[in-house]
C-alpha cells in the first residue's frame, strides 16, 4: 500500500489525508485532553534538559582538570629548557678544533671526529668503491 502511495500522483494522494482543521474549530475538550500530555513533555524536557546539564558539568570538570595538568606540565618543561639553555653556555664538543682529528680520541693532542667529519669520510670512501667498480666494468668492456 505504501508503494502505491508514493507512487501516485499528488492531486489524487491529497484525498487520502485527514482534512486540516484550523485553531479555531479545535474543541475546548480536545485543549482539556492534551493538556496533561503537553506537561509530561514539558517534565520531561526539563528533565532531559537538567541531565544534560549534569553531562556537560561533568565533562566541564574533567576538561577543567586536564587542563591543569597540561599547564603544569607545560611549567614543569619551560623550566627544563630554561636550565638545558644555561648549561649550554658552558657545553662544548671540542676542546680545541686546532688538534688533529683521531678516531681514538684519547690523548693530549689529539681530537674526536665531529659529526660532519665523519660524513665526509663515509661519503669520500663511498666514492671512491663507487668508481673502483665503474673501472672494473670499464676495463671487463675494454677486454671483450
Amino acid at each position: 500500500h505504501a508503494a502505491a502511495v508514493f507512487a501516485c500522483r499528488l492531486p489524487r494522494c491529497m484525498g487520502t489525508f485527514p482534512p486540516f482543521r484550523p485553531a479555531a474549530q479545535v474543541s475546548h475538550a480536545s485543549l482539556q485532553m492534551a493538556r496533561p500530555l503537553l506537561v509530561l513533555i514539558l517534565f520531561v524536557m526539563i528533565d532531559e534538559v537538567s541531565g544534560a546539564d549534569a553531562k556537560l558539568l561533568a565533562k566541564l570538570a574533567s576538561l577543567e582538570a586536564l587542563f591543569q595538568s597540561q599547564q603544569q606540565l607545560l611549567q614543569q618543561q619551560q623550566k627544563d629548557i630554561q636550565t638545558f639553555r644555561e648549561n649550554e653556555k658552558t657545553r662544548q664538543l671540542l676542546t680545541n678544533p686546532n688538534l688533529a682529528p683521531s678516531i681514538l680520541a684519547s690523548g693530549p693532542s689529539i681530537r674526536p671526529y665531529t659529526a660532519q667529519e665523519n660524513a665526509e669520510g663515509a661519503l669520500t670512501s663511498m666514492w671512491l668503491l663507487f668508481m673502483g667498480v665503474i673501472v672494473l666494468l670499464v676495463q671487463a668492456g675494454l677486454a671483450m
